[in-house]
């Protein structure tokens, strides 16, 4: 069953992204009926029926929906980004992974790189979720 990224889910009839649709509809082909599993990143996944499917918009309805616990601890982690953005884009989607929650980027006196592209990070991070069926977002700082 594919899985997609959505935030927030109502309960109603859902709209994926204009990225998660074209994927639902061009790339994984799938058509109005199939069934699909929705994560918001937040706990909880969606089991949803697509209702409507074009590459621009595809619609669903909530079938049924799960909630996951809170672990009882939190981890966060404070690194300062590497020189080769591949190893921190790597690492993201490891931390991400094996669950860690928060993740911060810090510029020390010796970083090499300043600048990064958080929105590059945040497209991993939704992969890696997806990918380990993590139904907890990797929060970037």
């Amino acid at each position: 069953m594919s899985i997609f990224y959505q935030n927030p889910v109502l309960k109603t009839t859902n709209t994926l992204s204009q990225e998660e649709s074209k994927h639902c509809a061009q790339v994984l082909r799938h058509t109005a009926g199939d069934e699909i599993l929705v994560f918001d990143g937040q706990g909880c996944r969606y089991t949803g029926i697509l209702t409507k499917v074009s590459k621009s918009a595809c619609e669903f309805e909530v079938k049924s929906t799960e909630h996951f616990p809170k672990k009882p601890f939190s981890v966060h982690l404070a690194i300062a980004p590497t020189k080769n953005t591949d190893r921190m884009e790597w690492m993201v989607e490891k931390l991400c992974e094996i669950g860690v929650d928060q993740l911060t980027f810090l510029v020390t006196q010796h970083s090499e790189r300043r600048k990064l592209r958080l929105d590059r990070m945040e497209k991993k991070v939704i992969s890696a979720m997806k990918q380990s069926k993590n139904p907890f977002k990797l929060h970037i700082n």
